[in-house]
């Protein structure tokens, strides 16, 4: 998928991680609202009849995506 380069998010994300501090925990919240976001937009584009879901790394619960 095509978007916009975060060269200052992934540089911050290299080398702090995901939640050395306040900073870069709120670049790993951004950068998961904009996947939840792209991930919901495809789903909501495509013909299925099955339920959708998405879910991260050392995260619990999952997210229902579409019914």
């Amino acid at each position: 998928m095509k978007g916009p380069d975060l060269k200052e998010f992934g540089k911050i994300y290299a080398e702090k991680g995901f939640d050395y501090n306040e900073e870069a925990i709120g670049i790993t919240l951004y950068l998961i609202i904009k996947t939840v976001i792209a991930f919901g937009k495809v789903a909501e584009s495509i013909e299925i009849n099955i339920p959708v879901f998405i879910g991260f790394h050392d995260q619990d619960p999952i997210m229902r995506i579409r019914e």
